[in-house]
């Protein structure tokens, strides 16, 4: 068995012997998260904060079970708004507590980026949930400057701004200017993790569409 999975027995097991544990129903939220078993993480979250809605640590872990939930009900064709929303809300309520989480706060720009693709997909403008996300991504930069998700939030909010300006028919290479100066400062930092070698991804096809624009004029 996989360590979350000992985990998870482990927190079965404490709460047979004390069935109202915050830290224990929290604790098998998180293994629960691990094995990818969002709903039932969701569950104990929701158990944790009925006992303590100002939670901020069960707060934070129910927004990261939300968005990857609604990462996953995404992928599978599915709506993922209504979970998008509610991680926003929970990350939300966590920095209205506790301002300094910059956990909280790349959450929140995570899940407004999630709506601001879907409604890029509905034809609509995505505008005004980059703005947020990228806002974001900036309180964060203001306190580490290096910080590897930020500048990656930042760079995807450009990209969805510029693609949805470049599907109107206007020019978009402001925006692509701005998300390619957020990736080199990624590559300064040295991230290559996955978030970030998609955003990269996103900008080669930017610079593919610009230079198809170019040929076409």
């Amino acid at each position: 068995r996989s360590s979350f999975e000992r985990a998870l027995a482990d927190f079965e097991a404490a709460l047979a012997l004390l069935p109202s544990s915050m830290e224990a129903i929290e604790g098998r939220g998180a293994a629960h998260a691990r094995l990818n078993s969002y709903e039932e993480a969701i569950a104990d979250y929701d158990k944790v904060l009925g006992q303590d809605p100002k939670r901020v640590p069960a707060l934070i872990l129910r927004a990261e079970a939300l968005l990857r939930l609604a990462e996953r009900e995404r992928d599978r064709g599915k709506d993922p708004q209504s979970l998008y929303a509610l991680a926003i809300e929970d990350a939300r309520a966590a920095l209205d507590l506790k301002a300094d989480r910059v956990d909280a706060r790349v959450l929140r720009a995570e899940a407004q980026l999630g709506l601001a693709a879907a409604a890029a997909g509905r034809g609509e403008d995505p505008g005004g949930w980059c703005e947020r996300a990228a806002l974001d991504a900036e309180a964060i930069l203001d306190r580490d400057p290096s910080h590897a998700d930020a500048h990656r939030i930042r760079a995807t909010a450009y990209l969805y701004q510029g693609k949805w300006k470049a599907s109107q028919g206007k020019d978009p290479s402001d925006f692509y200017a701005k998300a390619e100066a957020a990736l080199g400062r990624l590559n300064a930092a040295g991230s290559a993790e996955f978030g970030t070698l998609r955003a990269k991804g996103l900008l080669a096809t930017a610079r593919g569409d610009l230079l198809a624009r170019a040929g076409g004029d």
